[in-house]
């Protein structure tokens, strides 16, 4: 399209660059307002007109601050006619391709960009449109920290996988695409939830989940999984693993219900990793609450009311967490049950007065979760408490005996799990230690609950 070319009350001025569908030109509205038109040429075929002409009112229809906003759209020519869309201009952005080969992303500066990728390709999955392409080279980096989505729903308005199957290769970088469409298939809303784990999994690996030449790379995808991301980065908390390797998963279903999920639960297994997240409400402050000291060894002890809740039993409302076993080696999988949980809620389990996550879960819409703890190697022998946390605090948790290597496990009764601390303090008070009259070697106090 030469410079000077009429598009309505659109004037051509320059050529931008290549896009995936076409080029891209600054145009010039008759007020002096300047735009992008993305020329799609390559959408020439009748049939890839229909599909434009049904998509490109639900394009226009669309807003989101993470998402490039179509403001018109049309078609060009004479009888070959080429569709456009008109777009909003976005100076000084880059891709994120480019920051990947610039730098490693730190997770602090990684989670703002991903919850916005997140929240930008759910708004389009409501709007009924599928991105069909989410790649680095489409998420942009823009001044004032604003990062956008472009190209969303144009990879559908291809011709449906002849012409790629007739190439014997699929659309897209491989490093993103999913099983199913390594295989030439259609895009769907999971295979772009996929592409989002993909890039999250970059992000905080610093390396995609399978590297290679382009047919290995798709092999991959369709016959292995990704090596888990805290082996390839030591300083990555283990509970990370689960959350990526369910957003990776080849099977479509079993994949996050959204990416706004999968990033929930990458913030939460991260922990202070995280650091703030663009876009999000802070979180209330957990509750003060005191802890419990025995003069006699001196020792900290676990929350008053959390030890009381060795007392008593599940409470139907109360969240609840139950393991498989009573006791496990390093290195055992112990399964866990949590009841009660807020509906949709990601969360991490937390083994003894450790502040790193060793599993994580996410709740369904009944507030059930469910976890394989994988009790670490270095371990402890002894009793440990195991903590189920969400928002800042872990409000139910469950006792496990950790067993040294070589000695058989005591056949003890399945564990009772430890209700929230302030459900605790309601039922159990803790009395004061009765001093005797004779002295009797040191004489402990104790004090529970809150001043």
């Amino acid at each position: 399209m030469e410079a000077g070319t009429r598009l309505g009350r659109l004037v051509v001025h320059d050529y931008l660059g290549q896009g995936c569908l076409g080029s891209d030109y600054r145009a010039l509205d008759q007020d002096g307002t300047a735009v992008v038109v993305k020329v799609l040429h390559r959408l020439a075929a009748q049939e890839s007109i229909g599909r434009f002409r049904e998509t490109a009112p639900r394009l226009l229809a669309l807003r989101h601050p993470n998402l490039v906003s179509v403001l018109g759209y049309g078609e060009h020519g004479g009888p070959r006619r080429v569709p456009y869309l008109v777009e909003e201009p976005l100076p000084g952005c880059t891709t994120l391709a480019e920051r990947f080969r610039r730098a490693s992303v730190a997770p602090a500066a990684a989670m703002p960009i991903l919850r916005a990728l997140a929240a930008a390709v759910d708004s389009a999955h409501r709007a009924g449109l599928v991105h069909g392409s989410v790649e680095p080279v489409q998420v942009l980096l823009c001044p004032g920290d604003r990062v956008v989505v472009a190209d969303v729903g144009l990879a559908g308005l291809r011709r449906p996988r002849s012409d790629a199957l007739a190439a014997g290769r699929p659309h897209g970088m491989p490093e993103y695409l999913a099983p199913e469409q390594a295989r030439c298939g259609e895009p769907t809303v999971e295979g772009d939830r996929y592409a989002v784990a993909a890039i999250a999994y970059q992000l905080l690996v610093d390396r995609p989940p399978f590297e290679g030449e382009p047919q290995a790379v798709l092999d991959a995808h369709l016959r292995t999984d990704p090596p888990r991301p805290s082996l390839r980065n030591r300083a990555l908390p283990v509970a990370l693993d689960d959350v990526l390797a369910r957003g990776l998963a080849k099977d479509p279903p079993a994949r996050w219900p959204s990416c706004s999920a999968m990033v929930d639960a990458l913030a939460a297994a991260l922990g202070p990793q995280a650091g703030e997240v663009a876009g999000r409400p802070p979180r209330p402050p957990a509750p003060r609450v005191r802890w419990a000291r025995a003069a006699a060894g001196a020792a900290v002890v676990l929350l008053a009311g959390a030890a009381a809740g060795l007392l008593a039993g599940h409470r139907s409302g109360t969240a609840a967490v139950t393991a498989s076993t009573s006791s496990a080696r390093p290195g055992e999988v112990v399964t866990l049950s949590v009841d009660h949980m807020p509906a949709d809620q990601p969360g991490v389990v937390r083994l003894g007065s450790g502040t790193a996550a060793v599993a994580s879960l996410h709740a369904d819409r009944d507030g059930r979760a469910s976890a394989r703890l994988r009790i670490p190697d270095d371990t402890r022998p002894g009793d440990q408490v195991v903590s189920v946390c969400w928002q800042g605090t872990c409000p139910a948790a469950v006792r496990l005996t950790v067993v040294q290597p070589g000695i058989p496990p005591p056949a003890t009764p399945a564990p009772s799990p430890i209700p929230s601390a302030a459900h605790a303090r309601k039922d159990v008070r803790q009395p004061r230690a009765r001093v005797s009259p004779r002295p009797a070697g040191p004489v402990s106090e104790t004090a529970s609950g809150s001043r």
